[in-house]
């Protein structure tokens, strides 16, 4: 039985990565969409497309929340006692005013992170 030829897919694989190494990411062959049979898996603008939905999606949620808790609030305060939290119900956990103090402090450090490298100021970066 004779051997077979020597398998030199890896290096016209290597040799076009290299020669592509303009012409987007050189871990795919060049031919990558006709081999899958989709054609062109890049669809201009989906990402900031999702990303709207994303973000439409959370105000929506966050704004039921909040209607549905002042809804509940206002009608408990409307009842006597008029205190709130009603009774038997818990009050807010110190652990929820910690990670608030914590995401604010994040937010603060991010922003000012943000700021730095729009002004190209490195040196403001490290102290950071």
């Amino acid at each position: 039985m004779a051997d077979p030829p020597p398998d030199d897919s890896r290096e016209s694989s290597e040799a076009g990565a290299a020669g592509n190494a303009g012409e987007g990411d050189p871990r795919f062959p060049e031919k990558y969409s006709g081999a899958t049979g989709k054609g062109d898996l890049h669809i201009p603008g989906a990402g900031t497309i999702g990303m709207a939905i994303l973000l439409v999606s959370l105000s929506v949620l966050f704004i039921a929340s909040m209607a549905i808790f002042l809804i509940i609030r206002f009608q408990t305060t409307q009842q006597p006692p008029h205190i709130w939290p009603p009774p038997g119900m818990p009050h807010v956990p110190r652990s929820l005013w910690l990670s608030t103090v914590i995401i604010l402090l994040a937010s603060v450090t991010i922003q000012k992170a943000y700021s730095a490298v729009r002004r190209d100021d490195e040196g403001r970066l490290r102290g950071i």
